[in-house]
């Protein structure tokens, strides 16, 4: 009964709700989003062409945040698309299984893994990319969903964060369902059109 006495910190309404459905109704509970460091102004950023397209991966390299499932996407795409890989590997097996699917992209997919860079060059390489990718599992707010947006750069993003309501809004694009067909669907889009 421990639990009881607890002042409980949630990130969202909804990681407020999971809370009381495992502890009950009567548990206390702060409802506080998590703060970002960002600029107090978005960069601006010019229009790019039809039939160019700049992805940018920028996260932990583990299975919730599915870079695997983007890079089973691009294997599927006829399109010209760079692909810069910003995050470090946490896990060796989920590493050698997206190096394995990595022998299996097309030469017309530039593929780079950056590694993990410093915040203010993880910035600058969000504002030079045409489109933020990110294929998460969940999460209960997403730095660098914010991050990205501060640059101007529209997030391609599945349906499980809080930032669902403003990508459909005209940030960038909600993905769903979170599979590579989809995923290589809507990239094939975007490299169209030139734009989310």
């Amino acid at each position: 009964g421990a639990h009881r006495r607890v002042l409980w910190h949630a990130s969202t309404v909804l990681e407020a709700e999971d809370i009381r459905c495992v502890f009950g109704d009567s548990v206390e509970i702060v409802v506080r989003e998590n703060e970002a460091s960002l600029p107090s102004r978005a960069q601006s950023r010019g229009s790019r062409l039809p039939g160019q397209c700049r992805l940018v991966y920028a996260s932990r390299i583990v299975p919730k945040k599915g870079l695997l499932v983007v890079l089973e996407a691009l294997a599927k795409l006829g399109e010209s698309v760079s692909f810069d890989v910003i995050g470090a590997f946490e896990n060796d097996g989920y590493e050698a299984a997206c190096r394995r699917l990595v022998m299996r992209i097309p030469p017309n997919i530039e593929l780079s893994f950056r590694g993990a860079l410093p915040r203010q060059q993880l910035l600058e390489a969000l504002h030079k990319a045409d489109v933020m990718v990110f294929p998460t599992a969940g999460e209960n707010f997403g730095h660098v969903i914010a991050e990205a947006l501060s640059e101007s750069c529209p997030v391609l993003c599945s349906d499980k964060t809080p930032w669902t309501g403003l990508l459909e809004g005209g940030a960038g694009g909600v993905v769903s369902p979170n599979t590579p067909d989809e995923w290589a669907r809507v990239i094939r889009a975007f490299v169209a059109v030139g734009s989310v």
